[in-house]
């Protein structure tokens, strides 16, 4: 590490989620109003990380690594009898440009950067600093059948660039998405979230810093 780099790790912080489905309105409302609803059972929380003062001296946020921590666990409010598997999604990003609510919604079943997503293929894989998207279920090997009931995990996708960055905000996002018809689940409870990326500030080279600006405004403007 050179004289002049300093480590440093950015979090950012995302709140839990207690929302319930609303039969006479057949759709996902929330109990307690920590997030924005953008319709079809999907919630959306953002923030950002203010990196202004490294862009303004010139300097290069290199992370070297990303994990998440939660605070408590995923749970649901479940039918004596289910009719279908009901699925929560969590999908948390952390990006140098901003996303737009449709490639946020899209990026819980097709993750951006990868070029097999169709119209998500126009999001660099670069910008996506922290990509992180886990799907939950119902136990239903338990014995003992249970009304309000811990989801586990059933799956979980990483892909994460962990690119150097210049670009003076991050934006940062947490997408929780409900999967169930016919009120398979009729509460949710989701637990708040922390995402911490350990990483060092430095100083690049002339030229090495105006190449990476100029990679910034292109695919900022691609987005």
């Amino acid at each position: 590490m050179a004289a002049e780099d300093s480590a440093r790790t950015l979090v950012v912080e995302h709140p839990g989620l207690y929302a319930g489905f609303d039969s006479s309105r057949t759709e996902w409302v929330q109990l307690a109003n920590t997030y924005q609803s953008i319709g079809n059972g999907t919630f959306l929380h953002e923030s950002s990380i203010d990196l202004t003062g490294y862009a303004m001296d010139k300097k290069t946020f290199v992370p070297y690594s990303s994990f998440e921590q939660l605070g408590g666990f995923y749970a649901a409010e479940i039918p004596a009898a289910l009719t279908q598997q009901p699925y929560l999604q969590d999908l948390t990003l952390i990006s140098s440009v901003p996303l737009s609510r449709d490639d946020l919604v899209a990026g819980t079943e097709l993750h951006p950067g990868f070029t097999s997503t169709g119209g998500l293929n126009r999001v660099n894989r670069d910008v996506i600093i922290h990509g992180d998207c886990r799907s939950y279920t119902v136990n239903t090997t338990m014995a003992v059948p249970t009304k309000n009931a811990a989801l586990i995990l059933d799956n979980r996708n990483v892909f994460s660039s962990l690119e150097p960055t210049a670009a003076d905000t991050l934006f940062c996002y947490r997408v929780i998405r409900m999967v169930s018809q016919n009120e398979n689940a009729t509460v949710i409870q989701v637990p708040t979230k922390r995402v911490l990326l350990p990483g060092t500030i430095t100083k690049e080279p002339q030229l090495e810093y105006m190449m990476r600006l100029k990679r910034s405004y292109e695919l900022a403007n691609q987005v």
